[in-house]
């Protein structure tokens, strides 16, 4: 029978018999103690623990329970670390030797039974017995049988003296071990008789003895009573047999050697390979079973003489767990020759976190330490020759750390490698004169920078006997196919600001790692150290002080990026403090981040001349993509939308005084060359070559990154900068201040042109998404910026004006599109005549428009709608048919209808759609829009069939021109919910509410003012259709963002609490609870208080709140 279909089983034990181990080291720790102190023993435990947890690490596949790397270091090997790791087991979980021999109690009230006792828990004690090594001839020689032991603890015996565990020191196991390995690596390759290369293999790792020791005394071997490992014997046919033993066993008698068998030993050297495979499988399902007993187990430690011994012994198992399969980090310096380490500095002092790094680079070069499925893998161990190459980038921003992880990562695996070299790849000349360093230390003759390139790489190839690690550091400009050995062996380790590096990996290697932002914890921690505040390295920071109060704000407006966190603590420790810091960054921000008196540990530059060396890097390259950068530092930094220089680079068809083209001179040229004209229809179309070009140049110093595009497909690619990236753009000293308005004015071409462009189903979506980069500088810079930033004439200005009125109008913010709008009404009706003329009629109309929606301003939306359609209808140019005095009688039905003036409201909407009918033709937009506003008017007289009628029309129309996600479209669907809600239709009705909902939260996010109207539109739904608990839920949710939002007095925050108070008292009716009726009371004595103090005792919308709680009091019976 062959080892290798007996390994197949027996390997995967080391998972859970590593289980076992760790679960019984668990207990000894927790180990009480009735009579003495218990700390040493404890102490000399956890480090046992520790070793053994190390050792698991490097060898044990968990999921697999194999050991790794079983084909390469031979099956014998792997047989003897499952051995021990089940001797260990049993020691550690045999609850009657250890109370026999070691002096360790059962806890009471955790006793096993005592079957269980007896049986020493057989799941993991039947390992021992369980376990053979079985061996075929092979050529000449006869076969060879080892057989494990398991001897029970009531069977009298006496002691064979062999050779003691733990009898050799560590390091002397590992320096031994390449000369193990090659005898076990021969005995697997080779074809002369295995048996005996094996049993040589057992005699250097010192686990075999002379077949004729000398006779000794029993004196002698009394005093000796060492652990026995392995013993030779003779078979009955003559052949010799190793046994490999648990326990000493009894010595036979003379004459008696046929006669006596150990107890509980099996021998399956001639059983059928089904039986085998089934006996180990059932024992490794009997050692997880056997688990839930061991963690049951609770100890107490009644003689510390006698647990001594048992850590004594502990220790003897690791030594010879250490000694057959080390890890490799523990292996002496000594016993490595040759070794060459060029690294330039040390890690700074202060380094931190970072393990998710670290554990990348530990997975790319010596194989994942928990979860690796190639068993083949075996990198870490000394006689390893790795069949592959293996590589690693890591990439980022400059500032973020990627030179410290590497230096971190040399300096704790140095003794893992036989060189280590460190290549300085900032330019060319630097990565030749580490090159020549390298040949330097290889000995190795320097003729020119070609000869001296290849004569490293050619010597490097050919070190197969050594396991080497190239750092090409900052390869951020130059290509490193030239510098790259070839070959299938080496480690290369990577770092550059540029992703594209990753095109060096192979699919075999782990993916790049962007080394980004520090997570919180870990910033706070480099922040407090560096700034001498935390006394030690390992020490944790301050939980809950106001140090780390400070400290987690520092970061968070730092963007936990390590140089900065690094330089902020180099500034808090000489001149500042944490409390202070905010404030004086908040005021000399571009002083305090560019200072060099304040250098970072471990870092050459300060931030921002970090990026200003990238900056003028692409510069050279291309002046286009530094102008692009420059905007983007004046837009929000993050989610910029490709789209915005897609649209914004035309100059406005308006005549010139309302133009406000793009003035830097390298973007412009940049944005005209995308622009190619389609020779069949002659329409515009982009072309993004060249944009991609000059995005790319910022992406390859990761001063920009490339976002995923949304899953709504709004907006295709957007892209992000880091926040301190994206404050240094504006606090560059190098930029003069024409410079900087000319950026400005760029700025906003590219946004208003953006917006009053675009058009169509997704328009509405896409401005949207411009919200926060308006708001981000254009906003706050309305009043204090040049003039001329917002465009060349006072008429330019007002139409960018313009165009951010309608996106914060769309959005809801109508404080701010209100003030807009006001300025820019005020200058036309000033400078334009005449009194009709279209931008001052288009000013009136968007005013009245944001003043309706505003809903407490409806006085004056009504007066500017009243006299805006008498002028149109008295105009030369327009008359009372004209299509924009029709939208001006349509907004003026809009407020009437708004103000409680239904009839007034229904006749002039009909009138509009006749006449739009007439002039358009019925299936025109603009029929549909005015169809919608008089199904409102219907709904609000609640004829609702009629009001279906209508919606539903203007709903489809609206669907198919503007699409699902238009404000329109989204408003006729509401509206459409609203009349089938009024008919009883509900389950329509519920399903337009939804998804309302739904679209308005993707649009806006989840606590906009819209979608909280939206909810609590669909939340009246659900209280009509009697799902009330929902219903409440809903209208709870919206109405505390509309508070939020808007405030307590606003219209649209009073019906939401109106809707709320009719939802409790609907719920009166089903549960008619204290809880409930207070809660009701409650809700509508406020609505009442607040309708009183905003309408007055007589407005209609009071006397419907008062209605209300008069139904409240018929309810519980109080009229009064």
């Amino acid at each position: 029978m062959e080892v290798f279909g007996l390994a197949l089983g027996i390997v995967g034990l080391a998972g859970p018999l590593s289980k076992a181990c760790i679960s019984g080291y668990e207990l000894l720790r927790a180990t009480t103690t009735t009579t003495e102190d218990a700390g040493d023993f404890r102490l000399r435990v956890d480090t046992e623990m520790g070793l053994l947890n190390l050792w698991i690490k490097h060898w044990v596949n968990q999921q697999t329970g194999r050991i790794r790397g079983s084909g390469e270091i031979g099956e014998e090997v792997c047989f003897l670390a499952v051995d021990i790791l089940a001797k260990i087991g049993t020691l550690l979980v045999d609850a009657g030797k250890l109370q026999g021999k070691y002096g360790i109690q059962v806890r009471k009230g955790t006793e096993l039974s005592n079957q269980e006792s007896q049986s020493d828990l057989v799941g993991i004690g039947r390992i021992g017995t369980t376990i053979s090594m079985l061996t075929s001839p092979r050529g000449e020689g006869s076969g060879q049988a080892m057989s494990l032991a398991l001897v029970e603890e009531n069977e009298k015996r006496s002691t064979v003296t062999m050779r003691p565990i733990g009898s050799r020191s560590t390091s002397e196991y590992s320096t031994r071990q390449q000369g193990m390995v090659e005898g076990h690596r021969t005995s697997n390759t080779s074809g002369g008789n295995k048996g005996s290369k094996f049993r040589r293999f057992l005699r250097k790792a010192g686990c075999l003895i002379s077949p004729t020791p000398k006779p000794e005394s029993s004196a002698q071997r009394t005093s000796n009573p060492g652990v026995s490992l392995v013993s030779e014997s003779t078979t009955a046919s003559g052949s010799p047999a190793t046994k490999v033993l648990t326990e000493p066993v009894k010595s036979p008698s003379v004459g008696s050697a046929d006669k006596t068998k150990l107890k509980n030993e099996v021998n399956i050297s001639n059983a059928p390979i089904e039986e085998v495979f089934a006996t180990l499988q059932s024992t490794k399902m009997e050692v997880e079973a056997n688990l839930t007993k061991v963690q049951r187990l609770k100890w107490v430690m009644m003689d510390k003489e006698k647990a001594t011994e048992l850590a004594n012994e502990l220790k003897g198992w690791n030594e010879r767990l250490f000694a057959l399969l080390p890890p490799r980090r523990l292996i002496p310096r000594s016993s490595r020759k040759n070794k060459h380490y060029t690294i330039p500095q040390r890690a700074s002092p202060i380094f931190t976190g970072r393990k998710m790094a670290l554990s990348s680079l530990e997975e790319a070069f010596f194989g994942a330490t928990g979860e690796d499925t190639n068993e083949d893998d075996i990198s870490i161990c000394e006689g390893d020759k790795v069949d592959r190459q293996r590589r690693a980038v890591l990439y980022g921003l400059g500032g973020a750390g990627k030179t410290q992880i590497a230096l971190k990562f040399a300096e704790d695996n140095r003794d893992r490698f036989d060189f280590i070299f460190w290549i300085n790849s900032s330019s060319v000349a630097s990565v030749e004169d580490s090159f020549r360093e390298m040949a330097d230390l290889l000995r190795l003759p320097v003729g020119s920078s070609s000869n001296l390139i290849g004569s490293v790489k050619n010597r490097l190839a050919h070190l197969r006997d050594k396991d080497w690690l190239l750092i090409f550091d900052n390869a951020d400009d130059i290509s490193l196919v030239p510098y790259i050995p070839q070959g299938n062996h080496g480690n290369i380790l990577i770092t550059s600001r540029n992703p594209k590096v990753q095109q060096h990996l192979s699919p075999l290697d782990q993916p790049a790692y962007h080394v980004d932002e520090m997570s919180p914890d870990e910033a706070v921690k480099l922040l407090l150290r560096a700034a001498g505040m935390s006394a030690k390295v390992g020490q944790q920071a301050p939980e809950d002080s106001e140090s780390r109060s400070h400290a987690l704000k520092i970061v968070e407006k730092l963007g936990y990026l390590a140089l900065a966190i690094d330089q902020a603590g180099a500034y808090i420790c000489n001149s500042g403090s944490l409390d202070t810091y905010l404030e004086c960054y908040e005021n000399f921000r571009a002083d305090l981040l560019d200072m060099r008196e304040y250098e970072a540990s471990g870092y050459a530059y300060p931030v921002y001349q970090t990026w200003e060396i990238s900056f003028q890097a692409v510069t050279k390259k291309s002046p286009a993509a530094a102008d692009l950068l420059q905007v983007m530092g004046y837009l929000h930094y993050e989610g910029i939308p490709s789209v915005i220089f897609e649209t914004g680079f035309l100059e406005s068809p308006t005549p010139n005084d309302e133009s406000h083209p793009v003035t830097l001179s390298a973007l412009k040229s940049l944005l005209q060359v995308c622009i190619t004209k389609d020779d069949s229809t002659g329409a515009l179309k982009w072309r993004s070559f060249h944009f991609d070009n000059a995005i790319n140049h910022l992406n390859s110093y990761s001063l920009i990154k490339k976002n995923e595009p949304s899953t709504d497909g709004d907006l295709p690619l957007t892209y992000s900068l880091h926040p301190l990236v994206h404050c240094w753009i504006r606090d560059r000293k190098g930029l003069d201040e024409q410079g900087k308005m000319e950026t400005q004015a760029s700025t906003v071409s590219i946004l208003r042109n953006m917006i009053l462009r675009t058009s169509g189903p997704t328009a509405y979506a896409m401005r949207s998404h411009l919200t926060a980069h308006i708001d981000n500088w254009v906003l706050p810079n309305v009043k204090k910026a040049p003039p001329t930033v917002f465009g060349p004439t006072q008429r330019s200005q007002m139409r960018s004006f313009e165009a951010f009125a309608l996106v914060y109008h769309e959005v809801g913010r109508l404080q701010i599109a209100m003030k807009l709008r006001e300025t820019v009404l005020l200058w036309r009706t000033e400078n334009l005549l005449p009194a009709h003329h279209p931008d001052i009629i288009s000013a009136r109309t968007s005013l009245a428009e944001t003043y309706r929606r505003a809903t407490i301003d409806l006085p004056k939306a009504l007066k500017l709608d009243t006299e805006t359609v008498e002028l149109l209808i008295h105009s030369p140019e327009h008359g009372p048919d004209h299509p924009t005095t029709l939208t001006a009688k349509l907004n003026l039905g809009s407020t009437l209808s708004d103000a409680g003036d239904r009839t007034g409201c229904e006749s002039l909407e009909r009138e509009v759609i006749a006449s739009r009918t007439r002039l358009l033709g019925a299936d025109h937009l603009d029929v549909a829009v005015a169809r919608g506003n008089l199904g409102v008017s219907l709904l609000r007289l609640r004829r609702y069939p009629s009001a279906e009628v209508e919606l539903r029309a203007a709903f489809s129309r609206r669907l198919s021109l503007l699409g699902e996600k238009h404000p329109g479209t989204l408003l006729s669907m509401g509206n459409l919910a609203g009349a089938l809600r009024g008919q009883g239709k509900y389950k329509e009705a519920m399903a337009f509410g939804k998804r309302v909902v739904e679209i308005r939260e993707g649009l806006l996010g989840e606590n906009h003012q819209d979608v909280a109207k939206a909810k609590a539109n669909y939340g009246y739904t659900l209280m009509s259709a009697g799902r009330l608990e929902d219903a409440r839920k809903l209208e709870q949710e919206a109405l505390d963002q509309l508070e939020a939002a808007l405030g307590r007095y606003h219209g649209s925050t009073m019906d939401t609490l109106s809707n709320l108070a009719q939802v409790y008292l609907k719920l009166m009716d089903v549960k008619q609870v204290p809880e409930v009726v207070q809660k009701t009371e409650s809700i509508l004595t406020d609505l009442v208080d607040r309708k009183t103090l905003v309408f007055g005792n007589e407005h209609k919308s009071t006397v419907e709140a008062v209605k209300l709680m008069n139904t409240f009091y018929e309810k519980i019976g109080d009229k009064g």
